[in-house]
């Protein structure tokens, strides 16, 4: 059977990604909206999340914030981190934004709050989703998200998402729909079901192992899977897919600028790069601009002269991390490694 891959994420993205990265532009940025999240407070959460925070950025600062990285090259935006960015209330108008400077777009949701009028502005704005689903046990569900009658929500979300055609595989078999799927002993017999699922209906299942952060750290000793079951569980997921499973991590982590909610240009401290969450532990991140005083071609050239210094560094962290099924779904952290070191050589020789 064919690969299906989630578009954002596919391989082909990525590489051209990287191309333009070399090239001194910024093809891509993550930009968290908010840390509010009323709707659910899941027991793995890896977020701050909760209630918005002091000074985040208005609609017409994300509007500037993404005309100014249009100018350096932007393609692709990714809304992910904290919390649930459909709880703020311009958040169609972002889409239409982006689709209007034609732009593209992934973002996480829990899928709580959409109405189902909202479908068809998912489908005019060519939304890319990354949707909250672990289980279809709506008692397991109930409990994993600590809200009564939350899973039932989410199932009626993905029922409408496919009875008004949401769903979209383009030719090279890339999907417009992912879930999001944490891998906890609460769950974990009921995934190959959600796989299933996935299959069924083309939807690019996004498993994750349960990370030891944040909300999640309280609950780690209870609710993660041993080593052993997650190989298991790999094994299942690749009978029930007819391939070896890979769930490629997120374009953005090498090629981008990433963007909290309160503006500021973040990194992660011990490696340069964007995103490292592939660690499955507390972030360590390095403030390196702000979006509301500072010049974003500066500050991409400090990023990648601070990347260039840690190159020395970095081996032992990403080598020593042999993740399962996160971090690409069997590609070790080791893999990002060689493709960071490629990219960053390349840049230094500029």
């Amino acid at each position: 059977m064919k690969k299906l891959e989630y578009y954002p994420w596919s391989p082909k993205i990525l590489d051209n990604a990287l191309k333009e990265y070399t090239k001194g532009k910024i093809p891509t940025a993550y930009l968290e909206l908010t840390a509010k999240c009323s709707y659910c407070q899941c027991l793995y959460c890896d977020s701050k999340s909760g209630m918005a925070n002091r000074g985040e950025l208005t609609f017409p600062e994300i509007k500037k914030l993404i005309l100014n990285l249009k100018k350096l090259g932007l393609e692709w935006l990714f809304i992910c981190g904290l919390g649930e960015p459909r709880e703020e209330n311009y958040f169609f108008d972002i889409l239409k934004f982006l689709k209007d400077q034609k732009i593209k777009v992934s973002f996480f949701t829990n899928g709580l709050a959409y109405k189902e009028e909202d479908i068809k502005l998912l489908k005019k704005y060519n939304a890319n989703i990354i949707l909250k689903l672990d289980t279809f046990d709506e008692k397991v569900f109930d409990k994993i998200l600590c809200k009564k009658g939350a899973s039932k929500k989410i199932y009626d979300f993905v029922d409408k998402l496919i009875q008004n055609n949401f769903i979209k595989v383009n030719s090279d078999n890339e999907t417009n729909l992912a879930f999001s799927i944490v891998a906890t002993k609460l769950n974990l017999d009921a995934i190959p079901s959600v796989i299933n699922f996935c299959k069924k209906h083309n939807i690019f299942p996004c498993v994750d192992e349960m990370e030891y952060t944040h909300r999640a750290k309280l609950n780690y000793k209870e609710l993660a899977v041993k080593d052993g079951d997650l190989i298991e569980l790999k094994s299942k997921i690749d009978k029930i897919l007819g391939y070896s499973y890979k769930r490629t991590l997120c374009q953005g982590i090498i090629p981008s600028l990433h963007i909290n909610n309160v503006g500021k240009i973040i990194i992660d401290k011990r490696t340069g790069l964007s995103c490292d969450w592939f660690f499955q532990e507390d972030p360590a991140y390095v403030e390196i601009g702000d979006v509301r005083s500072d010049n974003l071609s500066d500050v991409a050239r400090n990023m990648n002269e601070y990347r260039i210094k840690k190159l020395p560094e970095i081996e032992t962290l990403f080598l020593n991390r042999t993740s399962i099924i996160s971090a690409g779904g069997g590609t070790k952290p080791s893999t990002w490694y060689k493709r960071y070191v490629s990219v960053m050589n390349a840049i230094k020789k500029k």
